[in-house]
């Protein structure tokens, strides 16, 4: 379910750093098209409003308004506002966790929730961002911590 909110955060680190992004490749500082910047926003928002309602619709195998905005923000438009904007710590983070042998039993989502919160850290994010986002994670039983998603003895 947190696939989709993983663009909004590598969005705003890419505008806030001027990064350079899928959009222009290196050596340009270019913070990504409005168009993007909009639909990661779009995304987060949806997540909040909705991810909760869809989580017990999913559950009872019923295809409500809420489990429809999730599922088009998590098959389409988290793909469209990524490509267009850049990537960040999150994912640097998920696909750190794929590689891992004990990560592998984990859904994309759980692995991206724990990469979105990690990232939160990268970026500065304020305490109550960082709170907003944990405390959405354990609403719709995403992992928070390492040992969640298997990693119980943490090394450098």
């Amino acid at each position: 379910m947190l696939s989709c909110w993983m663009p909004v955060f590598d969005v705003n680190s890419c505008r806030l750093k001027s990064a350079a992004n899928s959009t222009c490749g290196a050596g340009h500082d270019h913070p990504g098209t409005l168009t993007a910047c909009e639909i990661a926003e779009t995304c987060c928002t949806t997540l909040l409003q909705h991810g909760s309602a869809a989580l017990v619709s999913a559950k009872a195998g019923a295809a409500t308004p809420a489990f429809e905005h999730v599922v088009e923000v998590n098959a389409l438009l988290s793909g469209v506002g990524f490509e267009s904007a850049g990537l960040g710590a999150a994912h640097a983070v998920h696909n750190g966790l794929s590689e891992l042998e004990e990560c592998h039993k984990c859904r994309r989502g759980e692995k991206v929730a724990i990469s979105v919160l990690t990232g939160q850290f990268f970026s500065d994010s304020s305490r109550e961002l960082i709170e907003e986002v944990h405390a959405f994670c354990e609403s719709v039983d995403l992992p928070t911590t390492l040992a969640d998603v298997g990693i119980a003895n943490v090394t450098d």
